[in-house]
């Protein structure tokens, strides 16, 4: 009976530790701003089992709200996105939608199904997304993020500015 004790400590312990053990956010998205209107980001995926298959810029995935003000360079609501305004990396599309409620917009980069290769993975970071607005807006670089994984499930949160990782 005096180990009693002990043991609910140790079962404590243990059950507390994988919550103990990461650190920050499941996914990190860093922009950094250049020419005035162009942003380009890296996702890290900070998560050990889960890949993300989209990111989506300026959409608060807790009220599934758009943000950005400033549409993309040559988007139009019949076209969707001109293709010479963002970048991917290979395996991704970019495409961007406005909310009829705000009339706000987003931007969403996603993986291709076919290629699963291309999904951000476990504990990787991948770079080469961009876009260019057609006039600067702060929400691209300082707004939230929405991404889905592999399994559906979502995380939003802030983009950090640059590398030092500030919002």
């Amino acid at each position: 009976m005096t180990h009693f004790p002990a043991m609910i400590l140790a079962l404590a312990i243990g059950l507390c530790a994988p919550l103990a053990a990461q650190e920050g956010p499941p996914v990190t998205v860093r922009a950094t701003a250049s020419g005035g209107s162009t942003y380009t980001y890296s996702v890290t995926n900070n998560t050990a089992r889960r890949s993300i298959v989209s990111v989506t810029i300026g959409e608060d995935g807790h009220g599934g709200v758009c943000e950005l003000q400033a549409l993309p360079s040559g988007f139009t609501t019949d076209g969707g996105m001109s293709p010479a305004s963002a970048t991917t990396p290979p395996g991704w599309t970019a495409d961007a939608f406005i909310d009829e409620e705000s009339g706000n917009g987003c931007v969403e980069f996603v993986s291709r199904e076919s290629d699963t290769s291309a999904d951000i993975g476990p504990d990787a970071t991948a770079m080469g997304f961009s876009v260019t607005a057609a006039v600067a807006d702060g929400r691209y670089a300082g707004g939230h993020f929405t991404v889905i994984f592999h399994d559906a499930t979502t995380w939003s949160g802030w983009i950090e500015s640059g590398a030092t990782g500030r919002r």
